[in-house]
């Protein structure tokens, strides 16, 4: 059975959708972390393209340095993603 994407991932998130339904079956609940890993990437995704945009530091109205909040966004939605991921314990590529 080949099921597509959800709406509102990112291109990488829709390949290992693409990929874990070409090799393996998934039941309900495996379905739901699965779209719960890919939406993590996606925001990880997103974070990035800002960070890239941005760099990873502004400064305030007062000339000082400060970490730009994706840097977190991304970094919590990465490991959100890969904690994910393994709680399925599929092998992908």
């Amino acid at each position: 059975m080949k099921r597509t994407p959800p709406r509102g991932l990112c291109a990488a998130a829709r390949r290992v959708w693409s990929a874990v339904f070409e090799r393996y079956k998934l039941e309900a609940h495996h379905v739901a972390l699965l779209h719960e890993a890919l939406k993590s990437l996606t925001r990880a995704e997103e974070a990035k393209r800002l960070l890239d945009r941005d760099g990873c530091v502004y400064f305030d109205k007062w000339g000082q340095p400060k970490g730009h909040p994706a840097v977190t966004v991304e970094r919590d939605s990465r490991a959100a993603f890969v904690k994910a991921m393994t709680a399925l314990g599929l092998d992908i590529e």
